[in-house]
């Protein structure tokens, strides 16, 4: 027989969950209150279901977690419409999500409901005054539309330089909600479209900008975008040869993609999940549910889809088109969305039209393709492939892209089989266990070596280009490294052709390096490494030679530079740097990922494992190889190695880099490492950041693989703990940086990382209230509130000094008069042996006593030795501790006359009365704190008063 479930357990749940309320603890609230609704058993009264849904919302508002506030306040007012706590918080949480509108009519029906109220008069006026600033706006906007569209569609004066600048207005106009609301209204989307059948360049350009600002500000904006347009005629803007109407395309869909599905909110809002998560390993709130789409929005999706995979292998788009194609399907597929995409792909037939891609090379004419466009069809391949979330699909893919290499091979035309080939050496830079799986089919490896062999320059360029990504992994390579180096080695010798020589050479790199930074594994001999180092040298700095044989060089050097001589001589040759320098600013995707793995490997900002002495003993006594470091990988060799790239400027090459970046992980943690190795110098540091580094930090300490954005966010720590925050990170920028320093909170991370994090943040949280209310919102007081008792004293001190700082903040210092212990630890923490951990500890009490005296006098003296710990602060050598004590005891003294009377009949008194008395400068603000807290008493008649004649 089952446990019946009663009512008193709802209630019990229920109450629990008002007290952790009470106490501040809304997390945890929030669990006893699901509890209560969802224990089962019988059905809790309306009344009660309506309470804690209400109370629910109240402990999302003060999570700072308006949506859920808003969800929750709505179900309790389905029990009752008229409920005045439900409605109020409703409209709260409409206003904090800028739904002004629908919080003003709660607040209407709340001042009829509740007309005496005064916080709900408060916000009706202040929702009020913004519904007539939006009047007077949309009146505004609604004159400035016409204007602009008078000159744009209806001017006959000839002057298109004035018809430019109405259409960029117009542009500005699209991007605030009441602009577009007009421009829709006046049903411009129509008038676009015949525009822009008509115009080209920036008139053209612009056109297509206002169509992505129309389409972001809601479903229906974006539905009739979609409609009137039609997906044809917006697909045709990919056949444009320009890389910026491209891009503006590109996020032209992207707009369509977002504002049918709100799909940037869900990713905004799953973004934040993870970070809860991560950071405490529970979810945040409610079940994260993947994104639910209508049956009408998912049609409009599918046919988008349909329509980009369609154009994947057409030749009616451009080279640069088909890259953004590309990279549109790529930034979608992820399953976890719930656009479904990645089943999509492979239903209408994606796979195998992105082989034919993969095929093709940007010397053919049939099919424009740009010189990154097999770049991007690997990522794409990884993404798929990756994705894949059964066996099933993962075989359909090994089927599918068998039967493409099946019916290339079997074409007579010889054409076709180095179609295959190209396509096989573009799959080998993806998903590399797919590439080698048909690598290994009999016959590939012997057409490979007969077209290496052939008289043919083109057959050889396609042959050794896919034996150098066929060696790229070790484990993997092992089968051909035997057949491939004679192989290389002879193209490398006889081949007239320079792009010949240069990929041979970037293969014989690979097969050279394999064994890593280890210095006793050499599969061949460091002077032919060194020859192999100045043969790419040679290529690299030759300002003669085409810019992609030079960038075959940069990948050589990225497997050679490994070896500690050659990381010695290469970064002594100024013209070879100076060239990687200023081919990574050219802004070629292709180079990104090899001339950052150079940079990593020069300053060996790549993880090493540690081995254990005994580890070692007994590797050696086992006749076990054992990693050796190379004597200049030691750190003098190392440091002095980061100093050159610096002055040669390698910083703004990774800040190039780091800027045009797009979906790789793999190298977005690459340039990480790389910054992080570059403000490993404080002195180095405001270079950085006078070459953007900062900007750039902060998205990759928010969008990179979880180790990189570690890496990321310890370099921007590094960054704010020396320079003056302000300075380091202007304007927003200082508010952008508080989430990724609060990520790098975690037990997961070094307890340096921590450390950093802490003394960044204490930096940060010193310059404003905007910063320290960003702590707050982005709920990290918690977060340094744990360091405050961690056994790390170096992480204690510096998590006590960082809310030191943070106690400024109202809703930080109210937090500290609830039902617990914050008070108590910073009153033990003043007794503390650190001084420093005294020092902070000290001055956040001072800051309390300031606003809330009598609060802390009862919270302070509840501590039994509160006496004891104050005094060590008095009586600190240190005259800053001694003033924050004294201006402590001061502010209490004079509130509260019980707890003066204690001070008076201690010790704490004499010490007063000495500091009072205490000549020099560096005392004067202890000395007159000293004396107000004997005023004080004075003013209790608790002692006469103080006569300072003299």
């Amino acid at each position: 027989m089952g446990v019946i479930v009663g009512m008193a357990d709802h209630t019990s749940l229920k109450e629990e969950g008002n007290s952790h309320f009470k106490s501040g603890n809304y997390s945890e609230a929030l669990v006893c209150y699901t509890k209560a609704l969802d224990i089962g058993g019988e059905a809790p009264s309306a009344a009660f279901q309506l309470a804690v849904h209400s109370n629910k919302a109240a402990c999302y508002l003060k999570l700072q977690d308006p949506k859920h506030a808003q969800i929750e306040a709505s179900k309790a007012l389905e029990y009752n419409s008229n409920d005045v706590k439900a409605l109020f918080r409703r409209c709260q949480a409409l206003e904090l999500l800028d739904r002004k509108e629908e919080a003003l009519k709660d607040a209407v029906k709340l001042r009829n409901l509740d007309p005496k109220n005064k916080a709900i008069v408060s916000v009706l006026q202040r929702l009020s005054a913004w519904a007539q600033q939006k009047n007077d706006r949309i009146d505004s906007t609604e004159s400035k539309v016409s204007q602009m569209v008078e000159l744009v569609f209806f001017d006959t004066s000839g002057n298109k330089e004035k018809r430019e600048q109405a259409l960029s207005n117009l542009l500005v106009l699209a991007r605030e909600e009441a602009g577009s609301t007009k421009m829709l209204e006046a049903g411009l989307v129509s008038k676009f479209k015949a525009l822009l059948q008509k115009v080209e360049g920036n008139m053209k350009l612009n056109v297509i900008r206002i169509l992505a600002s129309l389409s972001v500000h809601s479903i229906e904006k974006a539905e009739t975008v979609f409609d009137v347009m039609g997906l044809p005629l917006l697909i045709s803007l990919f056949s444009q040869p320009g890389e910026d109407a491209c891009n503006a395309t590109s996020n032209l869909f992207q707009s369509l993609i977002n504002g049918i599905t709100d799909l940037h909110i869900f990713r905004e809002e799953k973004a934040k999940h993870e970070i809860h998560k991560e950071k405490t390993g529970t979810p945040h709130g409610s079940k994260f549910k993947p994104l639910k789409l209508s049956s009408y929005q998912q049609d409009l999706i599918d046919q988008i889809m349909r329509y980009l995979v369609k154009y994947i292998n057409s030749n009616k788009v451009s080279a640069y088109g088909r890259d953004c194609i590309i990279q549109l399907i790529i930034r979608n597929v992820t399953s976890s969305d719930g656009l479904n995409w990645t089943k999509r792909f492979l239903e209408t037939d994606g796979s195998t039209r992105l082989m034919e891609i993969a095929g093709m090379t940007s010397g053919k004419s049939t099919i424009p393709v740009s010189s990154s466009t097999r770049l991007h069809c690997s990522v794409l391949m990884s993404k798929i492939w990756d994705d894949t979330m059964t066996d099933q699909q993962r075989e359909q893919i090994r089927t599918l892209t068998d039967e493409y290499f099946v019916e290339q091979f079997a074409d007579a035309s010889f054409d076709s089989k180095l179609d295959a080939i190209v396509a096989l050496s573009t799959l080998l830079q993806g998903p590399t266990e797919l590439g080698n799986s048909v690598l290994a089919k009999p016959g590939i490896m012997d057409m490979l070596l007969a077209l290496a062999g052939s008289k043919e320059i083109a057959h050889q360029l396609i042959a050794v280009e896919a034996l150098v990504h066929a060696t790229s992994k070790k484990d993997k390579c092992v089968g051909i490294v035997d057949t491939a180096i004679p192989v290389l080695k002879q193209l490398y010798q006889d081949s007239p052709s320079d792009n010949i020589k240069v990929r041979a050479l970037v293969g014989m790199c690979k097969i050279s390096s394999s064994s890593g930074t280890d210095a006793a594994d050499k599969t061949v001999s460091d002077d032919s490494q060194l020859a192999l180092s100045r043969s790419c040298r040679k290529f690299l700095a030759n300002e003669s030679k085409d810019v992609d044989l030079r960038k075959w060089s940069v990948e050589g050097l990225a497997y050679l530079t490994l070896d500690a001589e050659i990381k010695e001589e290469l970064v002594t040759d100024k013209a070879a740097i100076q060239a990687l320098i200023d081919i990574a600013k050219v802004g070629d995707q292709t180079v990104m990922f090899p001339a950052a793995t150079v940079f990593v490997n020069l300053m060996n900002a790549y993880d090493k494992p540690e081995i254990m002495p005994e580890m070692k003993q007994l590797a050696e006594y086992a006749k076990q190889k054992v990693p050796e470091d190379h004597p200049k990988d030691k750190e003098e060799y190392v440091s002095k190695r980061i100093d050159t790239l610096i002055s040669y400027g390698v910083g703004s090459a990774a800040v190039a880099l780091a800027s045009i970046v797009t979906e790789s992980n793999g190298c977005k943690e690459l340039l990480s490492r790389v910054f992080l190795a570059l403000v490993t110098n404080a002195k180095d540091r405001g270079k950085l950041v006078q070459q953007g580094g900062g900007k750039v930090l902060i998205k990759l300490a928010l969008d990179n693989s979880l180790t990189g954005k570690g890496l990321a966010a310890q370099a921007l720590a590094k960054m704010a703990i020396t320079m003056n925050p302000e300075v380091a990170f202007p304007g927003q920028r200082i508010l952008e940086v508080v989430r990724p320093l609060l990520k790098l909170l975690h037990p997961d991370r070094t307890a340096l990382q921590n450390f950093e994090a802490l003394l960044a943040l204490t930096n940060i949280t010193s310059a404003s209230d905007s910063a320290r209310q960003r702590v707050v919102s982005e709920r990290g007081v918690a977060d340094i509130e744990m360091y405050m008792i961690d056994d790390h004293e170096m992480l204690k001190r510096a998590a006590t000094e960082c809310l030191c700082n943070l106690v400024l903040n109202e809703q930080v210092a109210e937090a500290h008069f609830g039902e617990n212990d914050k008070v108590k630890l910073l009153t033990l923490y003043c007794g503390d042996e650190d001084e420093a951990v005294q020092r902070a500890a000290c001055g956040a009490l001072a800051i309390l006593s300031s606003d809330y005296p009598e609060k802390l006098v009862e919270k302070v003296t509840k501590v039994s030795s509160w006496k004891d710990c104050l005094l060590q602060v008095l009586v600190s050598e240190e005259p800053g501790v001694r003033h924050r004590a004294a201006h402590l005891l001061s502010n209490l003294m004079l509130t509260n006359k019980d707890f003066c009377e204690q001070v008076v009949s201690c010790q704490l008194f004499e010490v007063l009365m000495a500091i009072s008395k205490v000549e020099g400068a560096e005392m004067a603000g202890a000395r007159e704190c000293a004396q107000a807290a004997l005023e004080a008493a004075a003013s209790h008649e608790l002692v006469k008063p103080i006569d300072n004649s003299s």
